[in-house]
């Protein structure tokens, strides 16, 4: 900045140096202008990055919010069907109650018909069978407290179809161009479209420019033959076949039927070895979790097995079950 005396001297040095001084002048403003708007612009794209960050960070924020509410309704939902266990387990109590009082014969008993007394053989032979359990004081239907399955809209789905129409119907003139006043919502939940999908993975061999040698790629782990199935192949089958309790050749028709593959029921038996192999540590570890739990629930129950008779015996816990046959 300069002082009054200099710019006396500019003054008395002629107009010219008094010009070129203001043109310095205004070329400095020019410039500070210039790095001012830099700045703004810069701040607003810095601020407009930020908004949209925040935006994706609150749409995350709902799609959890939406999770959890789903999870606040499925704990709900147990928690009824827990109260509807108690409540039937307190009427089989209070019947085990009253069919203790009653007089034991072939007709309520494991007792042979051969043991009955003659009044009892009198009596069931017009006697029939009726339920013991008393009339219950609740009204039919759903019971208070229920809640039920119905569907409810998302606030994101995942397609969005919108469906204009293409003339008035009043005078029935083009709506192409026409600004849009309201729409009106109508959720479809529905499964995908599934179908077999083929991976093809290349193992490249490439040779060193430095020593010529030439080294060939890994496959990724489990990709051992030319053709074979994924691991969600060999997941669902196994699942299909053990958890669902398909046979061999109705899980081969159920994976062709649902997702068009042709898996033999050759295949899904080595697949389920396979499987049962890879759970063997896990199975370890449920049972040293039982051994060391305080507290071990025991049963036992009779099936037929290849027209045998066997028994299946489980232990369990509050984490973990055993089933051993």
């Amino acid at each position: 900045m300069l002082t009054r005396q200099q710019l006396q001297e500019m003054y008395d040095s002629g107009p010219a140096v008094m010009l070129h001084y203001v043109e310095c002048l205004l070329s400095h403003l020019a410039d500070v202008e210039r790095i001012i708007g830099h700045q703004q612009q810069y701040r607003i794209d810095s601020l407009a990055a930020e908004l949209a960050r925040l935006r994706k960070q609150l749409e995350r924020v709902k799609h959890r919010l939406a999770r959890k509410e789903c999870e606040v309704y499925a704990l709900q939902r147990r928690i009824g069907e827990l109260q509807a266990e108690v409540e039937r387990a307190q009427q089989v109590q209070n019947e085990l109650g009253s069919m203790a009082a009653v007089a034991r014969d072939s007709h309520n008993s494991g007792l042979p018909p051969s043991s009955d007394p003659p009044r009892a053989k009198a009596a069931n032979a017009v006697r029939r069978t009726r339920s013991l359990r008393g009339k219950s004081d609740k009204k039919v239907g759903g019971q208070a407290g229920h809640r039920g399955a119905t569907l409810h809209q998302v606030e994101f789905p995942d397609r969005l179809k919108v469906h204009a129409p293409p003339r008035c119907r009043g005078c029935w003139a083009s709506l192409a161009q026409c600004e849009v006043v309201a729409h009106h919502r109508r959720q479809v939940f529905d499964l995908p479209m599934v179908a077999m999908e083929v991976t093809e993975h290349w193992a490249q061999t490439m040779r060193c420019e430095r020593c010529g040698r030439r080294t060939k790629a890994r496959f990724p782990a489990g990709v051992n033959a030319p053709v074979q199935y994924g691991e969600r192949v060999r997941s669902v089958a196994t699942y299909l076949h053990k958890y669902q309790l398909l046979p061999f050749a109705r899980t081969s028709e159920a994976m062709r039927d649902l997702f068009g593959c042709r898996i033999s029921p050759g295949t899904i038996e080595t697949t389920r070895h396979r499987a049962s192999a890879r759970l063997v540590g896990v199975e370890e570890q449920i049972k040293q979790g039982i051994k060391t739990s305080e507290v071990i629930g025991a049963d036992e129950t009779g099936l037929r097995v290849a027209g045998k008779s066997a028994w299946v015996h489980v232990a369990r816990t509050d984490l973990a079950d055993a089933l051993r046959l």
